[in-house]
């Protein structure tokens, strides 16, 4: 996980594709390994997400595609926010008090218009990020 960690964030510092698709080759094996890694799945799906928002800022730099292609596209990005949504779930069901678990749903309850649930999600994120700090410190 640490390595694909620094793939990715070199990629994204000198946005090079290639680097972040060695990263999301490191997370996949670490999930290969161990299905339950939770720092994987997570990874994954925020490269899931970043993925799903590239398809509609490629809308804004080109030509807008034909009516065939826009559907392509349309469903390419559904596929890939259900595989996140996906990998999220799973993340939840083995820790549902990690903050990162937690803050990523909160803003999918956020972007769903749930904000009962939304702010439920972050204060329990805030709640569990205060106690891992007080556990590191003492």
């Amino acid at each position: 996980v640490g390595l694909g960690l620094c793939y990715y964030e070199l990629g994204k510092k000198e946005k090079n594709p290639g680097k972040i698709k060695k990263a999301r080759k490191c997370f996949e094996r670490a999930l290969d390994l161990d299905p339950n890694e939770v720092n994987a799945l997570m990874a994954l799906v925020v490269m899931d997400l970043a993925d799903a928002a590239q398809i509609e800022d490629d809308y804004d730099d080109t030509l807008m595609p034909s009516g065939n292609e826009v559907q392509k596209e349309k469903q390419n990005k559904t596929e890939i926010i259900a595989r996140a949504i996906g990998r999220l779930q799973k993340a939840y069901e083995l820790e549902d008090k990690n903050p990162n678990v937690l803050n990523h749903l909160a803003n999918h309850y956020f972007i769903r218009n749930d904000y009962k649930m939304a702010f439920d999600l972050a204060r329990k994120s805030s709640g569990a990020l205060k106690k891992k700090g007080k556990y590191r410190k003492g």
